[in-house]
C-alpha cells in the first residue's frame, strides 16, 4: 500500500510539473476564463478552481514547509509616503523553485502586460491591511535592450488564495469597500480587480496561517494621480465607502421585493471544472 501511494504521489508530481512547463495547456486554461472581458464589465472578478488542484496543492505544500525566507511586511499609516497600515509576512525572490515557476505562470494571465512579479503572503493572527486602493507608480527597467527605466502604474491586481477550509469566522477576508462585499479566501480561487479600487484585508482571527500569492500588472505612464495628503486620501475612501453602503442598501431593498431582480455586486464569480 505504501509503495502504491508513493507511485501515485510521484505520478501527480510529474503531472503538475508537466502542466507548468506546457505553455499551450496553461494558455488554454487561462483563456477559458475570459478575464479581460469580465474585468472591463465588472471591475472585479473571482474565479474558483483557478489552476489545476495538483498545482495549488504543490504551492501550498511549499508555503507550509518554508521556514527561513519569510520577510516581515509592515508599515504605519503615512499618506504623505503613500503608505497604509499593514502587517503580514512576504516571500518573493527567495521563494522555493516550485513557487518561482508558478509565479511565471501567473504572469501569463495578462501576457501583453508588464508585471511587478509575484510574491507569496502569510497572514498570522492579527495580520491585516487597512483600506487602500493599490494606486502606486513602479519603475521598470525595460528588457528590450534599451535598458531604459519607465514609470508605470499598477493596473490590475491579482490574489490567488491557498488555504484549505478557511471560513468567514477565521477573519482575513478581502473586503471590497466599493460594494461592501466580503470575500472569504476560498482555496485555489483567484480575485482580480482593476486599480484603483478600495479594499482591505480584515484582521486574521484564526490560529492558522492564511496563505496567498499576489502581484500587479502594469501600464506605462502615470495613469492616475497619487494622493497629495491625508485629507485627499480620506475623502476618496469616504466616497468609496458611501458607494458601498448605498450598494448594500439597494440590495436589501431589492431583496425585500418578491419580484425584484438582484444586481451582480459589480463582480462576477466563475467556476472552473477540473
Amino acid at each position: 500500500a505504501c509503495e502504491r501511494q508513493r507511485q501515485t504521489l510521484g505520478a501527480m508530481a510529474t503531472n503538475w510539473k508537466a502542466w507548468l512547463n506546457n505553455y499551450d495547456k496553461v494558455r488554454a486554461r487561462l483563456d477559458k476564463f475570459d478575464i479581460e472581458k469580465k474585468l472591463k464589465e465588472h471591475g472585479l472578478v473571482r474565479i474558483s478552481n483557478f489552476l489545476p488542484t495538483e498545482v495549488a496543492d504543490a504551492a501550498l505544500a511549499a508555503l507550509e514547509t518554508e521556514k527561513k525566507g519569510w520577510i516581515k511586511a509592515e508599515a504605519d499609516r503615512n499618506y504623505g509616503a503613500n503608505n497604509i497600515a499593514h502587517h503580514f509576512w512576504a516571500l518573493k525572490h527567495n521563494a522555493p523553485p516550485v513557487l518561482q515557476k508558478i509565479f511565471r505562470v501567473l504572469s501569463a494571465v495578462r501576457p501583453e502586460s508588464l508585471c511587478t512579479g509575484f510574491s507569496a503572503a502569510r497572514y498570522d493572527s492579527g495580520d491585516h491591511i487597512e483600506p487602500h486602493d493599490d494606486r502606486a507608480y513602479v519603475q521598470v527597467t525595460m528588457m528590450d535592450g534599451s535598458g531604459k527605466d519607465v514609470t508605470c502604474s499598477r493596473d490590475v491586481a491579482l490574489i490567488w488564495y491557498l488555504t484549505k477550509g478557511w471560513t468567514a469566522a477565521d477573519g482575513g477576508l478581502l473586503r471590497d469597500v466599493e460594494t461592501g462585499v466580503e470575500y472569504v479566501p476560498e482555496y485555489n480561487s483567484v480575485v482580480l480587480f482593476q486599480v484603483p479600487r478600495f479594499h482591505e484585508v480584515t484582521p486574521v482571527r484564526s490560529g492558522r496561517s492564511r496563505f496567498s500569492v499576489y502581484g500587479w500588472f502594469l501600464l506605462p505612464g502615470k495613469r492616475y494621480q497619487l494622493y497629495k495628503g491625508e485629507d485627499e486620501a480620506k475623502a476618496a475612501l469616504a466616497t468609496a465607502a458611501s458607494k458601498g453602503a448605498a450598494h448594500q442598501a439597494g440590495k436589501k431593498q431589492a431583496a425585500a421585493k418578491p419580484a425584484a431582480v438582484e444586481d451582480d455586486e459589480e463582480a462576477v464569480d466563475v467556476e472552473e471544472e477540473e
